[in-house]
């Protein structure tokens, strides 16, 4: 039974960190495969993800609510509710801009926490392939010292990988979209035929603007979970397990031959694993209330537009559970086109280097501040 709910809880971290979110972005120029159209489900959405790979351009614009509702009680201590309060309901806004060749992403993230006291953090931030800089934010809250205000930190991302122990390939963003195409293949083949359907755009709220030629969606529910742990456990995990036999995947996420061999070994080793007693302990502690997302399809088979709920109740005992709530929503514009970014590469006075801000925390602990 031990071996049972640990299986289940795994599976469950899989539903709240996974799915429904785990697309990634896709889109494409008009240059698709011919026949998409008459294709089925699995077929179109393959299609649709293989084009993210040739994706030069485009802008983004999505938001995502957090809500972590926790059991009441008269025995927690002020400062804490009003923690707890703030958890009930966190916005994070989302614009910003990605440019393949050479490679630069930058993004404008605002995270507001609503509670009794409204408070709004602004982050921006731009990547290439060798750097990254961040501003930290700014509030009466969390005041910056004069030293940091208006600067972007850069980091250089070579030297971070080596500080965390992880080889420089985990940086190869070209090997990592091809990692991630893989993956999204490989959860369409097991998923794609009895866990999306295709619905009619017209009983979706879909923003006005946005182009909506096929309308796909993803649900899950506790009474269609034993298929879904089913395939999973017996199909998806070896399969994962298979792809990763590439040493280039196994460098860019920092693992080794001997890794996977271990993996391998204790995974042949298990005992079989009964299906319907992880279902059991599953839905024991788990209730899925919403698990779906929805995916707006373009004509020329990019997505215009996408949104994901996730709203589970987990029963810690039998009188106390708490709720979790995740919505996301996210649209792409701009796609394979010309545009100037917003915020660009950060230079001169507006950088501090990393190893600033390092010594900048050494002289406040020094100082006691």
């Amino acid at each position: 039974m031990k071996k049972t709910r640990v299986v289940s809880v795994l599976l469950a971290l899989l539903l709240l960190l996974a799915l429904p979110f785990q697309q990634a972005d896709a889109a494409s120029s008009k240059d698709v495969k011919e026949g998409a159209g008459t294709s089925t489900i699995t077929e179109l959405l393959k299609d649709v993800y293989a084009n993210e790979q040739e994706l030069d351009s485009y802008k983004f614009d999505g938001n995502i609510n957090l809500g972590l509702i926790l059991p009441e009680t008269e025995e927690v201590e002020p400062e804490l509710a009003m923690i707890f309060e703030m958890l009930k309901d966190i916005q994070i806004d989302i614009s910003g801009a990605y440019k393949k060749d050479p490679m630069q992403l930058e993004a404008n993230i605002d995270l507001t926490l609503k509670g009794d006291i409204e408070t709004k953090f602004t982050m921006p931030m731009v990547m290439t392939q060798e750097k990254m800089w961040v501003k930290l934010p700014d509030s009466p809250l969390l005041p910056l010292p004069k030293e940091l205000k208006g600067k972007f930190i850069e980091y250089d991302l070579a030297e971070l990988a080596e500080l965390s122990g992880q080889p420089a390939s985990t940086l190869d963003y070209d090997l990592q979209m091809k990692l991630n195409a893989e993956i999204m293949n490989l959860v369409v083949e097991l998923f794609g035929k009895d866990f999306y359907k295709e619905v009619d755009p017209s009983t979706v709220t879909i923003p006005e603007g946005v182009e909506a030629d096929k309308v796909i969606k993803f649900e899950l529910t506790n009474e269609t979970i034993k298929p879904f742990i089913d395939t999973v456990l017996n199909d998806m995990l070896p399969k994962f397990v298979e792809l990763l036999d590439n040493p280039e995947y196994l460098e860019t996420l920092g693992l080794t031959a001997e890794d996977i061999k271990l993996l391998k070994e204790a995974y042949a080793a298990q005992e079989e694993i009964n299906v319907d007693e992880v279902v059991a302990e599953f839905n024991k502690f788990l209730k899925i209330n919403q698990l779906d997302e929805i995916i707006v399809i373009t004509e020329d088979n990019y997505i215009s537009y996408g949104k994901g709920t996730v709203d589970v109740t987990v029963i810690v005992e039998e009188e106390e559970a708490f709720t979790f709530k995740l919505s996301s929503i996210k649209t792409k514009s701009n796609v394979n086109e010309e545009f100037d970014f917003s915020i660009g590469i950060p230079s001169g006075e507006y950088v501090l280097p990393f190893e600033k801000l390092l010594e900048l925390e050494e002289q406040a602990l020094n100082s006691g501040i």
